[in-house]
């Protein structure tokens, strides 16, 4: 099924066929219904998916779609800009319509594991998952409500727990060898979940939001938010940068950051082409406290003036002579203290893992995401 973003029935398909257009209806924008050939075409997918996950062990539950507003709070996960469908009951209490099970699986695992003899602990299910997604698009991608595997491993040492993890990946390598379709295993941010160790599984395709980087001569594969760029001649440094806003999750602080001008942006320099040119995965590293959500509300909240500041210097740009600011620029990462690098990468970049592979930045889904905490 190919995906059109541009058709104004929500890009289920563009020049479709007629079993596609038999597997899927719409209900309304970023509701779908699964007619018979698209159930029958999920319940294989979720046959090999019980296969694939009986092989590691893992024992298959349900869990409610409703959680409760507290349970996501107590995590310190509820936030009422993100994408929750939440409802109420007669009495006024807060329920949510699960986005993911984290919560409450770990709740439940408290009260079942008595001793490290239940351990190792494996368990996953396959259920609709609901967000308020802001701009529902391409389909079934980017939908309210859409249908998730989940697993949940629980281990008693780090030890057994990374020996889980090499037998999940396996399976899910098995899974994805079983349908044949061409995948990539990417090192990958783990993100608001937090956690030690983490990767995902992407298929390759022109339609993707995410982007994968891969080297060219060595292993390395990494989504965009990881990913680095190699260093093998020095920058020129800038003192005309191209200056990109951006605001805090309080709406308090002003986020100015500095990068140098790029080739096509010299007859071009409006917001969007900043934005193209910018990594703004690393501008969040650089400034975790950072709403990456925010597009172009920064200078009309703020104009010239905001209650706090923050400067943010790509490596090669000079910081200005005369500095009338009392805030300390961020001129390196938090955790690595290496000079930033804040421009997107792009096919061509050196690898940073090699001393001769070239990136290649390919479109591509993010099908798995599985993490170590």
């Amino acid at each position: 099924m190919t995906i059109d973003p541009n058709s104004k029935n929500n890009g289920i398909e563009k020049g479709s066929s007629k079993s596609s257009k038999e597997s899927v209806d719409i209900a309304h924008s970023g509701v779908f219904y699964l007619l018979p050939l698209g159930l029958r075409v999920q319940e294989k997918l979720e046959r090999m998916i019980d296969k694939h996950m009986r092989s590691i062990g893992a024992s298959k539950l349900s869990l409610s779609s409703i959680t409760s507003e507290d349970l996501q709070r107590r995590s310190g996960r509820y936030s009422e800009n993100a994408e929750l469908l939440r409802l109420k009951d007669r009495k006024e209490s807060g329920f949510l319509l699960s986005p993911t099970h984290e919560e409450k699986i770990t709740t439940s695992a408290a009260g079942i594991v008595k001793s490290y003899k239940d351990l190792p602990l494996r368990v996953y299910q396959i259920s609709r998952k609901y967000r308020d997604e802001r701009r529902p698009r391409q389909g079934l991608l980017r939908a309210k409500e859409f249908l998730m595997k989940d697993l949940y491993t629980f281990d008693s040492t780090p030890k057994m727990a990374l020996e889980t993890y090499s037998s999940v990946r396996k399976a899910y390598a098995a899974f994805f060898d079983e349908l044949k379709i061409p995948y990539v295993v990417a090192d990958a941010d783990s993100g608001a979940m937090g956690g030690n160790l983490s990767h995902e599984y992407h298929f390759v395709s022109p339609i993707g939001e995410d982007h994968v980087c891969s080297c060219n001569k060595c292993h390395y594969v990494a989504n965009e938010e990881l990913a680095e760029k190699g260093i093998r001649t020095q920058k020129t440094p800038s003192n005309d940068p191209i200056i990109w806003h951006g605001m805090s999750k309080d709406r308090n602080t002003l986020v100015r950051v500095y990068i140098p001008k790029a080739q096509p942006l010299t007859q071009n320099e409006g917001e969007d082409a900043i934005s193209n040119h910018l990594n703004i995965h690393a501008v969040k590293a650089a400034y975790p406290d950072m709403d990456t959500s925010i597009e172009n509300e920064a200078l009309e909240r703020f104009g010239d003036t905001a209650p706090h500041l923050v400067r943010i210097f790509d490596h090669p740009t000079l910081l200005p002579e005369q500095d009338d600011f009392t805030t300390q620029p961020i001129t390196t990462h938090p955790k690595t203290a290496k000079p930033l690098d804040l421009t997107r990468i792009h096919t061509g970049d050196p690898c940073p893992r090699c001393l001769e592979g070239l990136l290649t930045v390919q479109r591509a889904m993010e099908a798995v995401f599985w993490q170590w905490k």
